[in-house]
């Protein structure tokens, strides 16, 4: 009994010396001591020492001291863990056995001799685990997420890296991709792991910002848990860029009327825009007509869904040149989604042609017809007519008319003329001017027809008239009539009464008014 209580007293003071480092460290000094005692016999003696169990084994020794022969006796141990609630660890919880057989040698000393039954070996064990979510930030530029597309990111790790149950993040818009859990244990406290997270893309005109790689440390916090500390490159981020290309090259066609190109002309063509890019050659340069073109304009996929108008114009080839006017084009934007862009040009004119148009500015004349009236003065003004009569169908007259023949009158002496004659071709024309004779038969009419002739030539876009036949630059004509005055007829002579009314005095009347008649037809003729 009194070696129960000294175990029980022994067991007291253990558990209290167990609450702190020194109770640790003696128990450790124990078990090291027992393990030596047991080898070389002297157990009794530390565990008398270690456990008070010198003052048991006093009267064993008084009594060896008086008894005949050499006494013994056996003490039984059990030795068990005890369970101290450490996090992480599972503790062993067998029990041991040990007697200790006890012998008086006779001699002063006692021999002890402990016996084990069950496993000598306390295993505990310790686990611990943690866990860490990778994730991956996806964002776009230069363009929004594309219709009806899912982007595909797989998670890799590098060697023994422990993986998660899913190993890959599907988005459908821009966002937050997040792997499966990786879980880890205590065999993986202080190692540190490399994943590479990766994408399937987006296809042509898509660029990604590379892979996205984690770095986690795994550390043990000693109570059974892991602490997993997750870094990333690129801020855990894939940007992916959309870039798409496109051109539209614009060109018009020249064309000539009226003319043939102007030797030695050069034509300068200039494109101008609104809101769009340029080429960065704005001008062409033509020296016959035929088509001009620009050089190429380059959109990116900020043009795409944008419409832009350009305007064509030129500098023109001077006097008597006409252009049909600028070319205007439209060209519209659209994205093909694959890093291509499509540009629709539509041009207003829609053949986009430029027409020059040559035709001189026009010249005239107003050809001028003098009337000049010799002789006595008459009574009264007559009215003279004259005409002028083109040389062909095709010759200008006044009035826009051409051919046949343009009439006029003079009251009297004067000048007049005919009307002003245009002329908006180069050529040479005649007209004959004359006077018709009139029925007065006191007037000598002028018979003389004269020819006039126009000879129009293009002198750098505008005509020039030179007139040849008339009296001046203007084409006059004079025309000379001559009036004289009609005779006077004479009084009848007075015939003296004779009383005679014979038939013979009357002829003789007659007679005598012939012969003056004569006379005075002979002088108007002299």
């Amino acid at each position: 009994d009194e070696a129960d209580q000294a175990l029980a007293a022994a067991d007291a003071d253990t558990d209290a010396a167990a609450a702190t480092d020194e109770a640790d460290q003696a128990l450790a000094a124990a078990d090291a001591d027992t393990d030596a005692a047991a080898e070389d016999g002297s157990l009794f003696s530390n565990l008398a020492d270690l456990l008070g169990l010198r003052q048991l084994f006093a009267p064993m020794t008084a009594y060896a001291d008086e008894a005949d022969g050499p006494r013994t006796t056996t003490v039984t141990y059990y030795i068990r863990e005890r369970n101290d609630g450490k996090p992480g660890y599972t503790y062993d919880t067998h029990e041991v056995k040990v007697t200790v057989t006890i012998t008086d040698n006779g001699d002063g000393t006692l021999t002890a001799v402990p016996s084990y039954e069950g496993e000598t070996t306390f295993t505990n064990t310790y686990k611990a685990s943690g866990s860490a979510t990778l994730k991956v930030t996806k964002e776009l530029e230069g363009a929004a997420w594309p219709e009806g597309k899912t982007l595909t990111l797989t998670l890799a790790g590098t060697g023994d890296a422990p993986m998660p149950e899913t190993k890959t993040a599907t988005l459908t818009a821009a966002g937050e991709a997040t792997f499966g859990a990786i879980t880890y244990t205590e065999a993986d406290a202080g190692k540190t792991y490399t994943y590479t997270i990766t994408e399937n893309g987006f296809g042509d005109g898509w660029t990604g910002s590379g892979d996205v790689t984690a770095t986690v440390v795994v550390e043990d916090n000693g109570n059974g848990t892991l602490k997993t500390t997750v870094t990333y490159n690129n801020d855990d981020t894939i940007t992916n860029t959309y870039k798409a290309e496109g051109e539209a090259e614009i060109e018009v066609i020249k064309e000539l009327e009226g003319s043939e190109w102007p030797e030695g002309e050069t034509l300068t063509l200039t494109l101008t825009g609104e809101g769009g890019t340029l080429p960065e050659t704005r001008t062409v340069e033509l020296t016959a007509a035929g088509t001009a073109t620009f050089d190429p304009i380059s959109y990116t996929e900020a043009d795409a869904g944008k419409t832009y108008t350009y305007t064509i114009t030129e500098d023109g080839f001077g006097t008597g040149w006409t252009g049909s006017g600028s070319v205007t084009a439209t060209v519209e934007v659209t994205d093909n989604g694959d890093g291509t862009l499509s540009t629709d040009i539509t041009y207003s004119p829609e053949d986009a042609t430029i027409i020059n148009t040559y035709k001189p500015l026009p010249t005239w004349i107003d050809p001028p017809v003098k009337k000049i009236v010799n002789g006595d003065t008459p009574p009264t003004a007559e009215t003279f007519n004259f005409t002028m009569t083109a040389g062909s169908d095709d010759t200008p007259m006044p009035d826009g008319k051409k051919g046949g023949t343009k009439s006029m009158s003079i009251k009297g002496a004067g000048e007049k003329e005919f009307g002003v004659i245009e002329y908006t071709e180069p050529g040479t024309y005649t007209y004959t001017i004359t006077e018709l004779a009139g029925s007065n038969k006191n007037y000598t009419y002028d018979s003389t027809s004269y020819t006039i002739t126009v000879e129009v030539t293009d002198e750098g876009g505008q005509l020039v008239v030179t007139v040849t036949g008339g009296e001046n630059e203007a084409g006059l004509v004079t025309f000379t009539n001559t009036y004289r005055k009609p005779p006077t007829p004479p009084k009848p002579p007075v015939v003296p009464k004779t009383g005679d009314d014979t038939p013979q005095t009357g002829m003789l009347f007659l007679l005598g008014a012939a012969l003056l008649g004569y006379g005075v037809y002979r002088r108007r003729k002299a």
